[in-house]
């Protein structure tokens, strides 16, 4: 419960800081509740998993009223799409940004992309977000959850949320790789994300903890972990696409 209460507080410091000296949310403390709801439904989804997550621990959590979710989601279904989005589209636009920097340079100039620069504008705003303080473990963790998540409601909306971007990464990729047949492509871009869930899911738990790994009695988890894993990744993936 102290995480999400001192998102609280970090949230009304911010706006005892705001120097146009104007309030920031609605009278009544109705933001304060939403974005407590948002950040405790967040930790319970990723330890527990959406199905897993009640409404009724949610709300305890964030000292809200059950009623709060229906006031500001609509429903469950919707503090799960609002939870996936706040973290998602900023993301994704980051990812955006980068691949269509790459396109422009491939329209404007002939210049195509390399395959490790497009694999880069793809994972790094992910690795960035789990160093990220407030909350980056717990999201990137219950984005492991949501791709393999069997419940259809959860799985159409992290999809609605990736398309676009897919999209983007494929004609980039396809500019950078365009002896590979799509179809191959395809199939190449689900395994650089099933790669990077794998990483993720072994890399950070609730709390930032590693999760489980086989690790060969020659090589001890110290050793391991001596590796810039985020660019073994990108090395590996990127190997991957390019091959014969």
């Amino acid at each position: 419960m102290g995480g999400c209460v001192l998102n609280k507080r970090m949230f009304e410091w911010g706006m005892a800081l705001d120097g146009r000296g104007r309030e920031t949310t609605r009278s009544g403390g109705g933001d304060h509740s939403r974005h407590r709801i948002l950040d405790c439904a967040e930790r319970l989804m990723a330890q527990k998993g959406v199905k897993g997550a009640t409404i009724r621990e949610i709300c305890a959590l964030a000292q809200v009223n059950v009623g709060a979710v229906n006031y500001h989601f609509g429903s469950k279904e919707g503090l799960v799409a609002a939870v996936l989005s706040r973290r998602l589209r900023p993301l994704n636009e980051e990812r955006r940004r980068a691949l269509e920097g790459l396109l422009e340079g491939f329209r404007s100039r002939g210049e195509r992309p390399r395959p490790r620069e497009v694999v880069r504008a793809f994972l790094r705003p992910v690795f960035r977000l789990l160093k990220e303080q407030e909350g980056g473990a717990p999201f990137v963790a219950l984005l492991g959850r949501a791709f393999a998540d069997p419940d259809p409601t959860v799985k159409m909306l992290f999809l609605q949320e990736m398309a676009p971007i897919f999209d983007l990464l494929f004609e980039t990729m396809a500019a950078a790789l365009p002896h590979l047949p799509p179809p191959r492509l395809f199939w190449r871009l689900h395994f650089l994300i099933g790669a990077m869930g794998h990483l993720l899911a072994a890399k950070v738990g609730l709390h930032g903890e590693k999760g489980p790994l086989l690790y060969p009695s020659a090589l001890s988890p110290e050793e391991a972990a001596t590796v810039d894993v985020e660019e073994e990744l990108m090395g590996f993936v990127t190997a991957g696409l390019d091959g014969g």
